[in-house]
């Protein structure tokens, strides 16, 4: 039978940060780019504000640009859709991540599909599976 063991979480998320920092360097190094990550919010969900702003300090403390993308909850869905699509479509834009919940039962699973799957970031694994796995063309 495995034992448990107990992990200190900060101790383990410094070793982590370290290893993505080399990791961010060493790109730069070899491509002369800056890892770029734009964050796109809806609306002005509490929870989601902090979220985003430790996502934010994250990426400064680890070498990568980040950039937070706030957007009215009053927003279409065409036009979150097309602010998506012109974000895929940056060359400079490496990572995008739509911060959820969406506002006024926008559905975010369209509007994540319009993410391109080169720029899709964070735990969006299971729905680049399924996609996939339903024979599903992602942008």
């Amino acid at each position: 039978m495995t034992q448990a063991q107990i992990i200190c979480g900060k101790t383990l998320a410094a070793v982590i940060d370290e290893e993505v920092k080399e990791a961010i360097a060493s790109l730069h190094t070899s491509f002369g780019k800056t890892a770029k990550l734009t964050v796109v919010v809806v609306g002005d969900d509490p929870a989601s504000a902090i979220y985003v702003n430790n996502k934010v300090k994250r990426c400064r403390k680890v070498g990568i640009e980040s950039q937070k993308l706030a957007l009215d909850a009053n927003i279409t869905l065409a036009d979150l859709t097309q602010v998506i699509r012109d974000l895929s479509a940056e060359p400079e834009t490496h990572g995008i991540l739509l911060q959820l919940p969406l506002p006024n039962g926008m559905n975010a699973r369209k509007i994540l599909h319009e993410i391109a799957l080169k720029r899709m970031s964070m735990a969006f694994t299971h729905l680049i599976s399924e996609t996939l796995w339903r024979g599903h063309r992602m942008h």
